[in-house]
This record gives C-alpha cells, structure tokens and sequence, in this order.
C-alpha cells in the first residue's frame, strides 16, 4: 500500500465553539449515506471513525479546506507500518531509478522525502457501515496532527463522485447525496486544480470571495489584493502554501458577514499569506480570499451541492 507521491497541499488554519441551536427531534435525514460525527478536542471540526479491509478503525477529521487528506504517525502506525520501514522502502524505490548515485545520498534523501511529507500510504477500501470508498490517497505528515486521537484528515475529495455533501452541525451528521436543505443558495466555484471550494459573500456590503473551510475556526477576512493580473488561482489559496508559515493576527475588525440570506457580525481577523514562488523562492502578498469556517457555520446545515455548484446554507 505504501507510495511516493510529490504533491502540493494546502492547510488550513485552526485557531470557539458552543452550539446553540436546539435540536428538532422529530427531525429526518435524507441522505442516502448518513455518517454521525463528534467533534475534535478543539470542538470545531467534526471527527468520524471508518476501518480498514483489515477492521483497523482509523478516527478522521473532516476539513473542507484541505485539498488532499493526511494520516498522521499514529494513523501509520495503526495499520502495520512505521517512519523506518517507509524509509527503507523510499531508498529501494531511489536506488532502482539512480544507481549511480552513492548510496549514503540516497538514504539522506529518503529522510528529507518523510520529512517533507512526499510519501504516504493508499487504502484499498475505508468503510463505515452501509458507506465504502475505495483506492484513498493519505499523504503522511508525522507532525501536521497534534491530536493524540486523531488518526487522519481528509477534504471533499475523500467522498468521490457525490452529488452532494452536508455538514449538518445541528445534529451532529454529515449526509452524503440528500435532498436540497432549503432553496436559498449561492454559488459554490471549484479553486483550479484543487479540490476546495470558494462562494460569494458579502462584508459589510461589499461583495467578496471566500474559501468554505470547516476546518477554520475563526473568520479571516483579506488585507487586499496585490500583483493580482500575476497570481494563479494556487498563489491566491489563503494561509499557508507548503506549510512554511502560519497567519499572523495584527489586528481583528468586527464586521457584518453575510452568506446566502443569513447575516452575522463576526470578529474577523486579518492574515498574512505566504505562497511559494519556486522550489526555495517565497513572496509575502496580502491574503486575496477570505475564510469563512466554524465560527460562521456552528449553528446551521450546509450543503455542497456539486451537481449544480450551489453552496446552501440553512
């Protein structure tokens, strides 16, 4: 199962949670795929159990602000592998393609590939109950989880070729192909050649883009745009590009966010993005999306409705 991958992640930002809502018992779900969640020691991010072909249960962390997933060195570890047989198997995989390079080379760097998290291990299948999915990429990131209990992170790619996904934080579910949760909707817009989404808000009546992150905990709002007719949709993705940087919070704004019908004031923070240039060159522009996560989200249902690229929100 093991595999060397390159591949360019982004992550998101944590960084307060009550729920308020009341919850509706007579209420149904209508979801063909219904899987309950709980919530990470933080109380933002919903967490779900899924196991192996081999029955091992793996606990992951749902973060719609991640374009890949991750397995953490527990997650590795709890399926039969570990940093030195991943190492030892990345060396024979450099050894095979550059004979000629010194073998004490090549052992540096396949240290320097599980550091830099250009590995990872491939499930054949992940199930919980009635609901399989199969052939998942995990890239590994011995340090990227901090959470003792948490096994993996994964992003909306992880569910496949659905119509649909609810994160319902009212009862604590997230359904998989439901019907419609209301009729107000707003655009839902794929980030070129990634896997994470951005809608149109408004702040304090101006009208913006942002990146629906549930893996964010607070709202951040842009410091302005910069060297934009120059910037890809990749150099644009708030926070942190390769994991070099996290934001910085010089100040926070009260301001009025509104999603779809709803409006709150919010506190929002301002951030500073760092994107990569190059392999080793980095420039630090103002953030160009806003990030619209739990503090906006704690109270209500949202839907990603991929088939009509709406993002609902109830």
């Amino acid at each position: 199962n093991f595999i060397v991958i390159l591949t360019i992640f982004i992550m998101s930002c944590k960084s307060a949670p009550e729920h308020t809502t009341s919850i509706d018992k007579n209420f149904e779900p209508t979801g063909l795929i219904v899987i309950p969640f709980t919530y990470n020691s933080d109380e933002y991010m919903p967490v779900f159990t899924m196991s192996n072909s081999d029955g091992v249960k793996l606990r992951l962390c749902f973060d719609s602000g991640n374009s890949c997933c991750f397995i953490s060195k527990k997650g590795i570890e709890k399926v039969g592998s570990n940093e030195k047989e991943m190492e030892s198997c990345i060396f024979k995989q450099l050894l095979e393609k550059y004979p000629e390079q010194k073998e004490s080379f090549l052992r540096k760097k396949a240290k320097k590939m599980i550091k830099e998290g250009k590995c990872g291990w491939t499930f054949d299948s992940l199930i919980k109950d009635n609901y399989k999915v199969e052939n998942r990429y995990f890239q590994y990131r011995s340090n990227f989880i901090k959470e003792t209990n948490i096994d993996g992170l994964i992003g909306l790619s992880f569910f496949g070729d659905c119509n649909n996904v609810v994160i319902d934080y009212v009862h604590q579910i997230i359904e998989i192909d439901a019907e419609n949760i209301c009729q107000n909707s707003i655009p839902l817009i794929k980030i070129t050649k990634l896997n994470i989404y951005k809608t149109q808000i408004e702040i304090n009546k101006i009208k913006q883009d942002a990146i629906i992150d549930t893996g964010s905990k607070q709202f951040f709002l842009r410091k302005g745009y910069k060297r934009l007719d120059t910037m890809t949709e990749e150099q644009k993705i708030d926070f942190i590009f390769n994991g070099y940087a996290w934001p910085s919070f010089p100040c926070v704004h009260t301001v009025l966010v509104k999603v779809g019908s709803l409006e709150q004031e919010l506190s929002g923070y301002y951030a500073t993005n760092i994107f990569a240039e190059g392999s080793s060159s980095f420039d630090r522009i103002g953030s160009v999306y806003n990030l619209l996560g739990y503090s906006f989200f704690k109270d209500h249902r949202i839907q990603f409705d991929f088939k009509n690229s709406q993002f609902i929100i109830e």
